[in-house]
C-alpha cells in the first residue's frame, strides 16, 4: 500500500515566486507598521507655520490639530494663541532651531478661560542660536499644564526664554527647571501650582504672586518670597523652606492639609488661615510678622498651637472652640499663650 503525504503532492514553489512572495509580505508589514505608528503615536510633529489659533489647522504643518500624543515646536517668527479649553500636545518647544532660525510665541486668549494640557514636557527657548527666543504669556483665567517647564534652551548657543505672567494665570507642572540659555521670570498676578516633588531653581524663580504645593516634597535651596498680596497655599506634600522663604507685606499663607518645614524669614505682615483636616501648626505661626490666624477646620477636627511668636495674636474664630479645660476664644484671642493646646472644632 503506497501512503500520500502532504510533502508528496505539494509542489515546490520555484525561486522567483519565492521571490515575490518575501516582497509580497515585506510590503504588507511596512504598510502596516505605518497604519499602527500613526495611529498610535500620532502624526508628529507638528510646526507652526503661520500665526493663529491652536485649535486652527492652518496653523501647523500636520494634517488637522495636534492631539495629546504629538510633539510640537511654535517657531518661524510665528504666535499661537491657545483660544479653547480642550488644546493637548504631547510636548511643546517654543522657539527656532537649526531648521528654522527664527523666534517663536504662546499666548493664550484673553477671554473664555482657555486651557493646554501637555502630557510631556514645555522648553521656552530654541536651541543653536541666541535669536531663537522663545516667549510664552499668561492671561488671566488661562491654564497651562505640563510634566515640567525648562525656562531657556539647551545645548550649544542656546537661545533665551520667558514666562510672563503679568497678566495672571495658572501654570501647573510637576516641576521648574532652567535651561542653559537666559531665562526671564515675569510673575506678575501669575498662579504656579507644584504637582510633584522638586527643587525650585535657586536662581530666577525667586518670587511668586500665588504659589500652590500640592503634592509631594518641594525644596527651596536659596531666597524665595510671596509677594505683596499674595498667597502660599499648602494643599498636600510638604514645603522644605528652610531659611530661604519670607512673606512680603500683606501676603497670606492658607494651609489646608499640606506642612511646611523650615523658618519664616523677614519681618512683612502677614496672614494665616487653616483648614481641612486636624493639624499642628508650624513655622507659619513662628515670626514677628504674623498679623491674623483664621481656624475654619471640618467638624471635629483639631488644631495643635505648637509655636507662637507674637503674645497678641488675633485668632478670628467663626465657630465655638475649646481644649476641652473650659478654656475658649475670648474677644478674638486664646486665653493662654505659648503653651501647646488642642483646639476642637463645634
Amino acid at each position: 500500500m503506497t501512503r500520500t503525504t502532504n510533502e508528496d503532492t505539494t509542489q515546490k514553489p520555484t525561486p522567483t515566486a519565492r521571490f515575490f512572495n518575501k516582497r509580497y509580505h515585506v510590503f504588507w508589514a511596512m504598510l502596516l507598521y505605518l497604519f499602527f505608528s500613526t495611529s498610535l503615536y500620532g502624526q508628529s510633529p507638528y510646526i507652526s507655520v503661520a500665526s493663529g489659533n491652536w485649535n486652527d489647522d492652518a496653523t501647523w504643518s500636520g494634517s488637522g490639530i495636534p492631539t495629546s500624543t504629538d510633539v510640537v515646536q511654535i517657531r518661524g517668527g510665528f504666535t499661537v494663541y491657545v483660544n479653547t479649553t480642550n488644546a493637548v500636545c504631547g510636548s511643546l518647544k517654543v522657539g527656532g532651531d537649526n531648521a528654522n532660525n527664527n523666534t517663536g510665541t504662546l499666548n493664550f486668549a484673553t477671554s473664555g478661560n482657555p486651557v493646554l494640557k501637555i502630557s510631556g514636557n514645555l522648553q521656552i527657548g530654541g536651541d543653536g542660536n541666541s535669536v531663537r527666543r522663545g516667549t510664552v504669556i499668561f492671561q488671566s483665567g488661562a491654564t497651562l499644564t505640563a510634566t515640567s517647564v525648562i525656562l531657556g534652551g539647551v545645548g550649544s548657543s542656546p537661545a533665551p526664554g520667558v514666562l510672563s505672567m503679568n497678566n495672571g494665570g495658572t501654570l501647573k507642572t510637576g516641576s521648574l527647571a532652567l535651561g542653559t540659555g537666559l531665562a526671564t521670570w515675569e510673575p506678575g498676578w501669575g498662579t504656579v501650582e507644584l504637582t510633584g516633588t522638586n527643587s525650585i531653581p535657586n536662581t530666577v524663580f525667586t518670587l511668586f504672586y500665588n504659589l500652590i504645593i500640592n503634592s509631594g516634597t518641594t525644596t527651596m535651596g536659596a531666597a524665595k518670597s510671596i509677594m505683596d498680596l499674595g498667597t502660599l497655599t499648602l494643599n498636600s506634600g510638604t514645603l522644605s523652606a528652610g531659611t530661604n522663604l519670607s512673606m512680603t507685606t500683606n501676603s497670606t499663607i492658607k494651609r489646608h492639609d499640606g506642612s511646611m518645614t523650615g523658618t519664616l524669614q523677614g519681618s512683612g505682615v502677614f496672614d494665616v488661615s487653616y483648614t481641612g483636616n486636624s493639624k499642628t501648626t508650624g513655622p507659619e505661626l513662628n515670626n514677628g510678622g504674623l498679623r491674623n490666624v483664621t481656624v475654619n477646620l471640618m467638624a471635629g477636627k483639631k488644631i495643635k498651637i505648637s509655636a507662637i511668636a507674637k503674645t497678641a495674636v488675633s485668632y478670628k474664630q467663626p465657630k465655638a472652640a475649646n481644649n476641652g479645660l473650659g478654656e475658649k476664644l475670648v474677644g478674638g484671642r486664646i486665653l493662654k499663650k505659648n503653651k501647646k493646646e488642642n483646639y476642637v472644632m463645634a
